[in-house]
């Protein structure tokens, strides 16, 4: 997974996973990462840090609607 984070994000330390992994890692809690799936043409996935595939559903789509748009949920799946 390459970094999307802009050049403030990175010297400021509050990155990604991919550049500052130990932060994510606590921020995480122990959750698992979760991709969900929404029903359009271009099958849209937004990505989530959740303890259940429920509380994934819920995420995702609060998510979805902040940053996108509305659209039902087509699939779940755990990633390892």
């Amino acid at each position: 997974m390459a970094c999307k984070c802009n050049m403030k994000t990175k010297l400021v330390g509050d990155g990604c996973s991919a550049c500052n992994p130990e932060l994510a890692k606590e921020l995480r809690g122990g959750k698992k990462r979760y991709r969900v799936w929404f029903e359009q043409v271009n099958a849209q996935i937004v990505e989530v840090f959740a303890s259940s595939e429920y509380e994934a559903k819920t995420k995702a789509t609060v998510k979805w609607k902040r940053e996108c748009a509305h659209a039902d949920i087509t699939q779940v799946r755990k990633e390892c």
